[in-house]
C-alpha cells in the first residue's frame, strides 16, 4: 500500500521536527533522544565527572573549615583555662594581701610603728595588688597567654608576697 503523498510529506515534516528537536544532548532536556545522543557523545559522562570532582572539592573544603574550627576551639579552651586560672591565682594572691594588709594595720594600731615605713610598705603592697589585678584578667589584659606562663606569674608574685610577708616581720620586729 502506498502512502499519499501529503501524508508522506506530513510524516517526513514530524520525522525532521522531531529529529531536529533532539539536539541537545542533556538527557533532562531532549527527552530520550537527547540521552541517547548525550550518552554516545560522551557529554553526559562529561558532566557527570565535573559535578564529582565539585562534590569532592567541596567536600574537601568542608574537611579544611572542620579542621579550622576544631584549631579555634582549641585555642578557645586553652585561653579559658588559661582565664580560669589566672583567675583563681589572682583570687589567692589577693587573700593573701588582704592579710598583709589587715596586718600592716594591726600593728600601726597596736604598735606605733614608723609611719613613712608603714605608708611605703602599703605603696608597695598596692602596686603588688594592682598586678595581681591585671593578672585575674588573665590573657585579655596580655598578663599570660597560657596556663604555664599564669602559673609562672603566680609563682613570681607569691615570691613578692613572701618577701613582704618577712619585711613586715622585721617591721613588727624593729618596733619591740
Amino acid at each position: 500500500m502506498k502512502m499519499p503523498s501529503s501524508l508522506a510529506k506530513c510524516f517526513g515534516i514530524a520525522c525532521i521536527v522531531s529529529l531536529g528537536a533532539c539536539n541537545s544532548t542533556d538527557p533532562r532536556a531532549g527527552g530520550f533522544y537527547g540521552g541517547l545522543a548525550g550518552i554516545t557523545s560522551g557529554s553526559y559522562q562529561q558532566r557527570v565527572d565535573t559535578r564529582r570532582a565539585s562534590l569532592g572539592a567541596a567536600r574537601r573544603d568542608l574537611r579544611t573549615a572542620e579542621s579550622s574550627r576544631s584549631g579555634a576551639s582549641a585555642r578557645y579552651e586553652t585561653a579559658a583555662a588559661a582565664a580560669r586560672s589566672a583567675q583563681s591565682s589572682a583570687q589567692r594572691l589577693r587573700s593573701e594581701t588582704l592579710a598583709l594588709r589587715s596586718e600592716a594595720a594591726n600593728l600601726r594600731r597596736a604598735r606605733k610603728l614608723d609611719e613613712g615605713q608603714v605608708t611605703r610598705f602599703e605603696s608597695r603592697l598596692a602596686g603588688l595588688e594592682r598586678e595581681i589585678g591585671r593578672l585575674s584578667t588573665g590573657p585579655s589584659s596580655g598578663a599570660c597567654k597560657s596556663v604555664t606562663e599564669c602559673k609562672r606569674i603566680e609563682t613570681r608574685l607569691r615570691s613578692r608576697i613572701t618577701d613582704m610577708n618577712r619585711e613586715l616581720d622585721a617591721l613588727a620586729a624593729g618596733s619591740t
